[in-house]
């Protein structure tokens, strides 16, 4: 009974609690609700406050409330009016945020040209409530950073395009159609001028047919009233409104449909090469690094045309200087033939018969016969035609033979019919050095005489080659001299243990080691500033072009590939072939580390002299890595050891 009474107790207890508890969850029911309607009443006002455009739109009425900040921004905004963009598209919410789960979302618009970020809320099935953001100059500074990476992209294609291309059609062709691939310009056309100034060519992308008005005015030698304009000043012409500003240009209709244009001279080195124009969104015309860049853009494309010019004229100069060449290389062999002991004049004619078209400007149709006496001396194509050239052999004034070269086939006029002036000094030189060589034959002294006077020219037209690279680049001047200088030094020390014939033939590839560069733009040699990839390029391809020059001429010395090999390094990272050790001549090994101590101890266009004692710290620690050790090590013994010195 006890146990019981004490259940009870403890049973009326716990029901106590209960009350207890219950009514205490009352008064907490209470409080929350009254919280909730503070909330809800304080969420009713809370649209007329807010400074953020917010709109009501119920599922029936449409429009039912908009604030000041609404009002101002959409002042076409009517109560009810359902066809309104920001009304239209909010009803489809209805459905979509009908979910249990699903009561907010958000929507970026174009309204009137202006962006928008709605943030959506489902307050009721039947009601919707809309803050919306205006996000037009984020959506512009977006989209402007996007073209402006598109016309980063552009001049990035441009400038691959320049390295590539070497026709000027397809330069400009290339050009026009990366600025239309990048998005970033409607369409885009270049005018080229002559030196008269008068219009040379033109290309166009984007235009298609809309083109072939302006076609027909640039036929007829006319620039669009812009082209005029921008041909005469170096700013950017901005052409806002086309169709104001331009309303009689063929191409008014296309560009006032698209947005503006902007227009720029084409101009290097203070020649005017002619007119770039591009159409463009209107709120970029204005933008300052816009204009820059398309600036920067003509500077690139003007860049490739000046160096497609500068290529022609260095491929002319080279196309020369390789005749010259040919018809050294014909005296020399001459010269060598002449050296041989008991040679007689039959035997030089024979061969000097057989390689004498070579040195003539169109080998593959000239022919050559040489008569002496009674006896005839032919090519075996030897045919007689009307382009003729001929001298007489004389000894002492005297008639004794006729050296004779034709062409089989017509060739364009030169300075005498299809034969160029040089062609015909060669003849007389190769007659008169016959003539003497006849004249003397006998006599050992005057044929060591001849010899000499051979070396002197063969060396005297050395120089010339070294004289000429100076010429292209005179802040290297004495470069080669002095790198010939510690060469042959190298070359000639008993470790090495090289021939009087290899030390010959590493004193004449050192000579011209850089008789190249005379293909390198002048401007490039002598910048003052480190040189830009693509530049950079260009001065590397100095190698092989001296190697296309030299390789024709027989040294008896392998002096085209020394020259074609001297900045090639032993691990491989060196230029043109990236050939590594071995397969690099020794000879080419001796001028490049030569050619490094030389460079580094002078000064150069954009450094002041570095020393030799930096150049010779440069040797050592790549002595095995870039340079041949046993000629590193030899040529720190010339400078440590024995006092050598570069004049």
């Amino acid at each position: 009974m006890k146990n019981e009474d004490k259940t009870k107790a403890e049973l009326i207890k716990d029901l106590k609690t209960l009350r207890k508890k219950r009514e205490k969850s009352a008064v907490n029911n209470i409080t929350e609700r009254k919280q909730a309607e503070e909330k809800v009443n304080w969420l009713a006002s809370f649209p007329i406050l807010n400074t953020t455009p917010v709109l009501e739109i119920d599922r029936k009425k449409g429009l039912t409330f908009t604030n000041a900040s609404a009002k101002k921004l959409f002042p076409d905004l009517e109560a009810k009016q359902m066809d309104h963009p920001i009304v239209a598209r909010a009803m489809k919410y209805f459905t979509e945020l009908n979910a249990p789960t699903v009561t907010h979302d958000d929507e970026e618009i174009e309204v009137n040209g202006h962006w928008y970020l709605q943030e959506i809320f489902l307050v009721s099935l039947n009601q919707l409530r809309i803050y919306a953001f205006d996000i037009t100059e984020r959506k512009q500074a977006e989209e402007r950073i996007k073209h402006l990476n598109l016309v980063l992209r552009a001049i990035r294609d441009i400038n691959q395009l320049i390295v590539k291309e070497k026709d000027r059609e397809r330069l400009l062709k290339g050009a026009c159609n990366s600025l239309i691939k990048t998005r970033g310009y409607y369409h885009s056309q270049i005018v080229l001028l002559d030196k008269e100034g008068k219009i040379d060519t033109y290309t166009e992308a984007g235009l298609g047919k809309d083109f072939l008005p302006l076609a027909k005015l640039l036929k007829k030698g006319e620039l669009t009233p812009c082209g005029q304009i921008a041909i005469k000043q170096k700013d950017v012409v901005i052409i806002e409104d086309p169709a104001s500003t331009c309303p009689d240009c063929p191409l008014v209709q296309a560009c006032s449909d698209q947005g503006s244009v902007m227009v720029v001279r084409l101009e290097h080195n203070g020649k005017i090469y002619g007119v770039m124009s591009i159409s463009i969104p209107t709120h970029f015309i204005i933008d300052k690094e816009e204009q820059a860049l398309l600036k920067e853009v003509a500077g690139d494309i003007v860049l490739g045309l000046s160096n497609i010019e500068m290529k022609k004229k260095l491929d002319k100069q080279t196309h020369d200087l390789k005749e010259r060449v040919k018809e050294f290389g014909c005296l020399f062999k001459l010269s060598q033939l002449i050296e041989k002991p008991g040679i007689s004049p039959e035997g030089i004619f024979q061969e000097l018969v057989s390689f004498l078209p070579s040195a003539w400007r169109y080998p593959e149709i000239t022919c050559a016969r040489i008569i002496f006496g009674d006896k005839e001396y032919k090519t075996e194509n030897f045919k007689e035609t009307i382009w003729k050239q001929s001298r007489d052999i004389k000894v002492r004034e005297k008639t004794i033979g006729t050296i004779e070269v034709y062409y089989l086939e017509k060739r364009p006029e030169m300075d005498k019919g299809p034969f160029q002036k040089e062609e015909g000094d060669l003849l007389t030189l190769i007659t008169e050095r016959l003539g003497e060589f006849i004249n003397r034959k006998n006599s050992t002294s005057q044929l060591e005489q001849s010899y000499l006077k051979a070396k002197k020219a063969m060396n005297a037209t050395i120089e010339t080659m070294s004289k000429i690279v100076e010429a292209k680049d005179p802040y290297t001047s004495g470069h080669q001299q002095r790198v010939s200088q510690l060469a042959t030094t190298i070359a000639k020390a008993k470790e090495l243990c090289l021939s009087q014939d290899r030390i010959e033939g590493i004193r004449i590839a050192s000579l011209i080691h850089d008789i190249g560069k005379i293909g390198i733009p002048t401007e490039i040699l002598s910048k003052p500033t480190t040189l830009t990839d693509l530049e950079f390029s260009l001065i590397k391809e100095h190698s092989q072009i001296g190697y296309d020059i030299l390789q024709s001429i027989d040294f008896s010395y392998p002096v085209a590939n020394i020259v074609l090999q001297h900045h090639e390094r032993l691990n491989g990272s060196g230029y043109p072939k990236k050939i590594k050790g071995g397969d690099i001549l020794l000879e080419a090994k001796i001028i490049c580390v030569a050619d490094v101590v030389e460079a580094m101890s002078s000064h150069r266009p954009y450094r002041a002299a570095l020393g030799v004692d930096k150049a010779l710290e440069e040797i050592s620690q790549n002595r095995g890595i870039l340079y041949e050790p046993k000629v590193v090590d030899v040529c720190l013994k010339l400078f440590k050891e024995k006092g050598f010195k570069l004049e």
